[in-house]
């Protein structure tokens, strides 16, 4: 049993160098192959360290959006599953010495209200040019990440931000577990996080 371990564990390492490698590469898509390797094992480090699991996807989601930010300097030196977990524990330090620290992205509160009518929103009198422009920037960043995501969870991501769905609302509608819908969740806020940064520094093109 235990050789059997080592031997998956070496598998996953390899598998772990290869996507990194790729990544450092330019193909952006051997992040997602990380992400799911590593989400599960994430999500249970964080669990154990939150004890809330509504915190514990903020954790997780932040964690891997760092790790996304820094992956393209990572030198391989150490098994990127302890640099994973050595991230994590740093996130959930952070956002414990946060007054302000769960990273829920409220969408009504970025577009402007429940119902989604961008186009209708009121400009604030006292918002500058920059200002607007950077809110609508931001706007844009979230619909283009919310396109690109898959439909299962888009549709949660909607429910819970749009129309401010509780998780067991989502799940008694979707028909699947609440554990199903907080891990789509999770990984949507992942997505718009990570679509954003992207278009910050200039890497995704608003269409």
């Amino acid at each position: 049993m235990d050789s059997l371990r080592s031997t998956d564990a070496s598998g996953v390492a390899v598998a772990d160098h290869l996507a990194i490698s790729r990544f450092q590469s330019g193909d952006a898509s051997a992040f997602d192959d990380l992400v799911r390797r590593h989400w599960q094992r994430a999500n249970r480090f964080a669990c154990r360290l939150t004890k809330d699991e509504d915190e514990a996807a903020d954790v997780v989601a932040d964690t891997f959006y760092r790790v996304f930010t820094a992956l393209g300097s990572f030198r391989q030196e150490s098994c990127f599953s302890t640099w994973l977990y050595r991230i994590e524990l740093n996130s959930f330090l952070d956002l414990r010495k946060s007054k302000h620290h769960r990273l829920t992205i409220r969408f009504d509160e970025l577009s402007g209200g429940r119902t989604g009518q961008h186009a209708r929103q009121i400009a604030d009198p006292s918002e500058s040019a920059h200002d607007l422009v950077v809110r609508r920037q931001r706007i844009a960043a979230i619909e283009k990440a919310m396109n690109h995501m898959p439909a299962s969870q888009r549709e949660a991501f909607m429910m819970f931000q749009a129309d401010a769905m509780s998780y067991e609302e989502i799940a008694k509608v979707q028909e699947i577990p609440v554990g199903t819908i907080k891990s789509r969740l999770s990984r949507a806020r992942l997505h718009v996080r990570k679509t954003m940064y992207l278009q910050r520094i200039g890497k995704v093109e608003l269409l």
